[in-house]
């Protein structure tokens, strides 16, 4: 594959819960100390007053990861962040821009991962903070999103979040914002399609084991919840779904009542055991010999259909 060997490095079986709640453990007839949270670990800092750019984030690869991390002003005395990769050899000029939108559990360093595997193949990779959960327990390789928007499901503020998102990328010399896709893993994938849906945004979109439907099998409806399936027509760039057969948090029947409702959409199916985070996961392909696994594969896959929207 040509653009396999640029995905650097992995999160084996990565555990992509889509809420999270603390949970006190008792054994041996005493307390242990309560499970590490965001916010304990990530104390929040005041948001700047402008686009600024900062140090990599408590989390974050630091030295070895972005070449740049900026925050910015999300309203409501909130920041979102970004760390950005830039390609050594674009695809194009002006050079596109892939927006990684991470999933419910927050900015992670595999989110980090994936975006630098887009700016190996081309691209300007961002892997882009859109909101904070300082309640939610700590998860291995988290990055401090400290003072982010609130987490609102699919909510329609939900959009604003992403919106101040985007539009902290317009303050970056190197980006074109006419020259934007965006790859939305779970949570990120249904916001970036309902924004594309509120906003007329025309933007090409790669929703990767999106909950497209309600409700998904991890967790009841929040209160304003809304899901892409019921709002197609108003989505009117390109959508390329891609999704485990086996995902057991966003069931495939959803995946399948989005393509059948909106036919534009081109899809991908991966075999078991692909998961919910089988963009992370280094189990070989089914039925593949060189190599590929299924992060490969969905980067080889993503990449390919992305340069096609970038000609």
């Amino acid at each position: 594959m040509a653009v396999m060997a640029s995905f650097p490095r992995r999160v084996r079986h990565a555990s992509f819960a889509l809420l999270g709640a603390s949970i006190l453990l008792v054994a041996c007839g005493s307390e242990e100390p309560p499970t590490p949270t965001r916010g304990s670990t990530f104390p929040a800092v005041a948001p700047p007053a402008t686009f600024t750019e900062i140090p990599s984030p408590p989390g974050a690869y630091g030295h070895s990861g972005a070449d740049h991390w900026y925050r910015a002003p999300a309203g409501d005395g909130h920041a979102v962040e970004l760390a950005v990769y830039l390609p050594k050899s674009p695809i194009s000029t002006p050079t596109p821009t892939v927006l990684v939108l991470h999933g419910a559990d927050g900015l992670r360093r595999a989110h980090e991962d994936l975006a630098r595997a887009y700016a190996d193949a081309g691209f300007i990779g961002i892997a882009g903070c859109w909101f904070d959960q300082p309640d939610a327990p700590l998860i291995d390789g988290a990055v401090s999103c400290s003072g982010g928007p609130t987490f609102k499901g699919t909510e329609a503020v939900a959009v604003d979040d992403v919106n101040a998102l985007v539009a902290a990328l317009g303050h970056l010399p190197e980006v074109d914002l006419s020259r934007l896709a965006i790859v939305g893993h779970s949570y990120g994938g249904a916001v970036a399609l309902m924004r594309a849906s509120d906003t007329g945004a025309t933007e090409p979109i790669v929703a990767a084991s999106t909950p497209l439907a309600s409700q998904p099998t991890c967790c009841a409806l929040r209160k304003g919840d809304r899901y892409p399936l019921d709002h197609v027509t108003g989505i009117r760039g390109p959508v390329l779904v891609v999704h485990a057969r086996a995902d057991p948090i966003a069931l495939v029947a959803q995946a399948e009542a989005f393509v059948a409702a909106r036919r534009a959409t081109e899809v991908r199916y991966y075999p078991q055991p692909a998961g919910h985070a089988f963009p992370w996961q280094t189990e070989q392909y089914p039925g593949e010999l060189d190599g590929t696994t299924f992060a490969s594969q969905f980067l080889a896959d993503s990449v390919a259909w992305l340069r096609v929207q970038f000609p």
